[in-house]
């Protein structure tokens, strides 16, 4: 039996319900840690390709793996802000927390910050603490 994995695609309605969106577009940036391969990125970007209502404006890298990483973080916070993100992606909620030393970091970014974080994996919405299944 082939074990293929499906992939939800939420309504724009789903969105609009839970986080403010300006337009028909949401304004996202992509989420990805620097050492991804070729066929982590290949597998997010075309997940995203059946998402048309996602207006993609940049891809940002994060490093765990140095002291540099909560700069890292804070770059990523900084680029939303100014390029007014209304979402951040990311491919799965498992990759961010399979290291304890990388979740007090990915819950200084998403939980604490005001911009909302959708793992596309799971079909999950990280906002204001909480986690919603869309």
């Amino acid at each position: 039996m082939n074990n293929k994995k499906l992939t939800m695609i939420p309504s724009l309605y789903q969105f609009k319900q839970n986080i403010s969106i300006n337009g028909e577009k949401i304004k996202v940036a992509i989420l990805l840690p620097n050492n991804c391969s070729s066929d982590y990125l290949y597998s997010i970007k075309l997940k995203l390709s059946y998402f048309n209502y996602f207006e993609n404006i940049c891809c940002l890298t994060y490093n765990f793996d140095n002291i540099e990483s909560e700069n890292d973080i804070k770059n990523v916070y900084d680029v939303c802000k100014k390029e007014k993100i209304e979402m951040l992606i990311c491919y799965s909620l498992n990759n961010f927390l399979q290291n304890k030393d990388h979740q007090s970091c990915v819950k200084n970014l998403f939980v604490n910050c005001d911009i909302p974080v959708y793992f596309i994996d799971e079909c999950v919405l990280l906002k204001d603490n909480k986690l919603i299944l869309i």
